[in-house]
């Protein structure tokens, strides 16, 4: 999930589920701001991240248990140490 601003909708972050950082991607909005934050949902990878490999699981995308697995092990590790308990990543997963 990537996180961009969009200050034409009046929401200070817009969660893009399916976006890796780098990434240039097309989006579709699926959830009103909530406290100046809404949700996307990626349509199209125009430019992929180094970090994007081909998902394993051939549920994902459509089950929601695993948001990461198109990111490599790697990347997906140094995302998690890298995070903070508690943070607005953990907020939105109540929404997906």
């Amino acid at each position: 999930m990537m996180v961009v601003a969009l200050p034409e909708l009046k929401a200070k972050s817009v969660f893009v589920d399916g976006a890796l950082a780098g990434e240039n991607v097309s989006f579709s909005l699926y959830l009103g701001c909530i406290k100046n934050m809404t949700k996307a949902k990626v349509v199209s990878v125009e430019n992929a991240s180094v970090d994007r490999v081909e998902a394993k699981c051939q549920h994902f995308g459509v089950c929601g248990g695993c948001s990461l697995m198109h990111m490599s092990p790697e990347a997906q590790l140094s995302l998690k140490q890298g995070h903070p308990k508690g943070t607005t990543f953990a907020f939105w997963s109540a929404y997906s």
